[in-house]
């Protein structure tokens, strides 16, 4: 059952978060949800949803859409409210729920941070301009504050925390800046400084006058 109404979808969230006695979004604020519910009378409705919430992702991936497999289903369609929403579909109460598949399209989040790292490495470039430091030196140092991971991780998770609507959807934005920048900054890092970055004149005769004497 793909839900894209959004009275539907809140409900379900909301029955979902009942569950696990919280009062957040289970789906992360997806626009879409599909629901796999299987006949529970069949002895192996649990390994066939599986294979069909599996298949529905790689589809999602081939599709450059995000996606999370989320649990739960089965305790709330096994309630009465969860019946409710059964009968409202015209569907047999005999259905049971398997899981669910949070659809999303991450694509602007990414974006979203690309930019902002653009904004950060402008601001780097404007606050060195004045300095004594060469191009080089100023272009490694745009490169070098690339890595976002410590204010993310350390402030990422309290809209959630605090129980705000958005707090999901900041925390997967929060996530995704760390795991994109730290190992992009690193390798760039890596990559570069040997290319943009030289001793000091008086450093490099020391260098190499304690070569000579060696």
């Amino acid at each position: 059952v793909a839900v894209k109404d959004a009275a539907y979808r809140d409900k379900i969230a909301r029955l979902n978060a009942e569950v696990m006695g919280k009062d957040t979004d289970p789906y992360y604020g997806a626009p879409v949800i599909i629901l796999v519910l299987a006949d529970g009378k069949a002895n192996t409705f649990v390994e066939d949803g599986s294979c069909v919430l599996e298949n529905m992702m790689i589809a999602a991936h081939s599709l450059g859409l995000g996606s999370v497999w989320v649990h739960r289903e089965r305790e709330v369609f096994d309630s009465e409210k969860g019946k409710e929403l059964l009968r409202s579909w015209n569907l047999p109460e005999t259905l049971r729920g398997v899981g669910a598949i949070a659809l999303g399209n991450c694509g602007l989040i990414i974006c979203a941070i690309f930019i902002a790292l653009a904004f950060r490495m402008l601001g780097v470039l404007v606050c060195v301009s004045f300095s004594a430091l060469n191009f080089k030196e100023r272009l490694f140092c745009m490169i070098a504050y690339c890595p976002k991971a410590t204010v993310q991780a350390a402030i990422g998770a309290l809209p959630l925390a605090a129980g705000l609507a958005c707090g999901q959807t900041i925390l997967t934005a929060a996530v995704l800046a760390i795991l994109i920048t730290a190992p992009l900054g690193a390798f760039l890092t890596d990559i570069t400084y040997k290319k943009l970055l030289s001793l000091p004149s008086d450093m490099r005769k020391a260098q190499e006058g304690g070569t000579e004497d060696e």
